[in-house]
């Protein structure tokens, strides 16, 4: 994928609701064509909006999704696209997983190296780790902006797909990282 992906559907449904579509979406695709376009088939076959969509419902008040779907593009002009959209009442999120399918001990090893570069916010050592964060660009997109708005990062949560599954030999890392202000309450 060259460009980023952004929905022109009037809305995105889940089993907790409707959730409509910002209308910065078409601003987006108007705005800037080669950085953004509208790629159906984009909905139908990536799965981090529709598994992450009912936690965001179950926790915040009605609210109105842009979601932006990335392949390997330069996280700088996505970052500068979204920055205008990053405001006091925006919840960005950024999902994406780990490591991926190594031994436990390996995958712990290789997300902690991925998370301490995410929290230092070192896009150089996140470019030159190999099996880390299937989602690099958002990700370095993301630090990208923290970086320009001073925001803070911190590990909330680490696991992989082996506490659950109980299969040790081939698992999937996640984590999750907040960014924060340094008025804000990061408990």
């Amino acid at each position: 994928m060259t460009t980023s992906h952004v929905c022109q559907k009037k809305y995105w449904q889940t089993p907790l609701g409707i959730l409509h579509i910002a209308p910065a979406t078409k601003s987006l695709l108007r705005e800037q064509p080669s950085l953004f376009a509208n790629t159906p088939l984009c909905d139908e076959k990536e799965h981090s909006l529709e598994v992450i969509l009912p936690f965001l419902q179950t926790w915040l008040a009605p609210f109105n999704l842009l979601p932006i779907v990335t392949g390997q593009v330069d996280p700088r002009p996505l970052a500068k696209a979204i920055t205008p959209l990053a405001g006091k009442d925006t919840v960005l999120v950024v999902s994406s997983d780990l490591s991926h399918f190594l031994p436990a001990t390996e995958a712990e090893t290789k997300d902690k190296q991925t998370i301490e570069a995410i929290i230092e916010m070192n896009l150089n050592t996140l470019a030159i780790n190999d099996n880390k964060a299937c989602g690099l660009t958002p990700i370095c997109a993301l630090i990208i902006l923290a970086k320009a708005r001073n925001w803070i990062p911190r590990l909330l949560h680490y696991s992989h797909s082996g506490e659950t599954s109980g299969d040790f030999n081939r698992v999937v890392g996640y984590a999750t990282i907040g960014f924060y202000t340094e008025n804000e309450n990061a408990e």
